[in-house]
Formats: structure tokens, C-alpha cells, sequence
């Protein structure tokens, strides 16, 4: 089947090319020549039926390529951790996860989340810990929490964040506001008309994305229930 042959190896050749910008070079930092590393990569492209790569342009990723080097940068560090861990277990070195949530975070994700963690990992202790999202991402970047679930959008500097969740909320207004005929309420067009949207030190970024810093009235209460992201961080290593 095609997807035997994509090895590995081969998922690291796609990510250096895409990096160095050519084979030459990608072979250069891979310590391969640069004839073996097109050959199989081209082979690769032949069985998939696909380029990856536009050689008539700069070795650019095609459409195809770019979702394919996204994904072998995820299934590369995907290896590297468990590499990591397995090795831990083994000697005895795997730490207590410590996880951080918000107030925002509904139970169930956090239940799913962390029976999957003891799922995956039965000898190895879970600390939750609550708090506001400023407090937990700092937390992330002072190395005195592992990961974290919370609502985005935040400050995502130097942290890795992923989408695990999404939540449809629902916004109050007027029964005459041209907005209340439509079943749904994009979020650009309550830019400048939200009243209330929570308290603000819990989620300081949300507050001020959704309520702005312009004073003035706002037409529109937002009750929690416009679309919520729930993204679990960590520092990108």
C-alpha cells in the first residue's frame, strides 16, 4: 500500500528540503548526496502519484507538499517524544504531568483528556491545576507547568498550541437588530458592539480581542455560550 512506503527517513528528507529551500543543501545538512535524496524522493512522489516539490520553481511544496511537510514535522516530533518517554519510563525518569486548566474549560474535556493521558501512561502521576490563561502560559514559560487547556486566543509566543475543541456561544441582542435574523453571528461583526464579555482577568486576550479598547456603548452581550477554541499549549522545544 502506498502509505508503506513513507518511511520515517523519508518524512525527515521532505522537512529539509522544505527548510533549505533545495536539495543541494537539504542534502548538505543531511550528510546524503544530493542525486540520492531527489531519487528517492521523486520515487516517493512516483508511488503517491504527486509532487511535492515544484523544481521549476524554486523546489516551492506543492498544495499537496505543504499539507505533507506539515504533517512530517508533527509525525517527526510525535517520534522524537516518544522516544523520549519510553526512555524515561525505563529509566525510572518520567515525571508527574503537570497540567493546567481554566475555569473556561469544560469538565468533560478535561476528564477526557486526562484519562487519556492515564491511558497511555498508568504509572505516571496527572497534577491538575486551575488558573486564569495568563497565569497558566506564564506558567508554561517559567517551566513550572507541562501543558495547559485553555480558551483561545492567547499570546502564543514561544508556546505550541493546538485545537482539540471548538464551542458555538451564543450572543444576545435585540429582537430589532438586523443581526437577529441570522442563524448564525460571525465574530467580526460584533467588533465594537459587545457589552459584557466576562470577566476580564480571566481571559485579559479574549476581553480585549472581542471587546476592544474603544469606549463608547457596546450594542450586544455576549453570554458565554461567538465560536470558542479550546487549545491545549506547551513551550515549543
Amino acid at each position: 500500500m502506498n502509505e508503506e512506503h513513507l518511511e520515517f527517513r523519508l518524512l525527515k528528507y521532505i522537512v529539509a528540503v522544505a527548510d533549505a529551500g533545495s536539495f543541494t543543501a537539504a542534502a548538505a545538512k543531511l550528510h546524503v548526496s544530493q542525486s540520492s535524496l531527489s531519487t528517492q524522493i521523486g520515487q516517493l512522489e512516483d508511488v503517491l502519484g504527486i509532487r511535492i516539490f515544484d523544481r521549476e520553481h524554486g523546489n516551492t511544496p506543492t498544495a499537496e507538499g505543504k499539507v505533507l511537510v506539515r504533517y512530517a514535522r508533527e509525525g517527526l516530533r510525535t517520534r522524537e517524544r516518544i522516544v523520549q518517554t519510553v526512555q524515561a519510563i525505563h529509566a525510572g525518569r518520567l515525571l508527574p504531568l503537570r497540567l493546567g486548566f481554566t475555569t473556561f474549560v469544560q469538565k468533560a474535556i478535561l476528564k477526557s483528556v486526562s484519562d487519556l493521558y492515564r491511558e497511555l501512561l498508568p504509572e505516571s502521576e496527572l497534577i491538575p491545576e486551575s488558573g486564569d490563561t495568563d497565569e497558566l502560559t506564564n506558567r508554561i514559560r517559567e517551566n513550572s507547568l507541562d501543558a495547559a487547556l485553555v480558551t483561545l486566543p492567547i499570546m502564543d509566543d514561544g508556546l505550541e498550541t493546538n485545537v482539540i475543541d471548538r464551542e458555538r456561544l451564543v450572543v444576545c441582542m435585540r429582537s430589532d437588530d438586523p443581526l437577529a435574523d441570522s442563524d448564525a453571528v460571525p465574530p467580526s461583526a460584533l467588533d465594537g458592539r459587545i457589552s459584557v464579555f466576562t470577566y476580564q482577568r480571566h481571559h485579559p486576550t479574549a476581553y480585549t480581542t472581542h471587546r476592544g479598547d474603544v469606549p463608547g456603548d457596546r450594542d450586544f452581550f455576549a453570554a458565554f455560550k461567538a465560536d470558542i477554541e479550546y487549545g491545549p499549549c506547551s513551550v515549543d522545544s
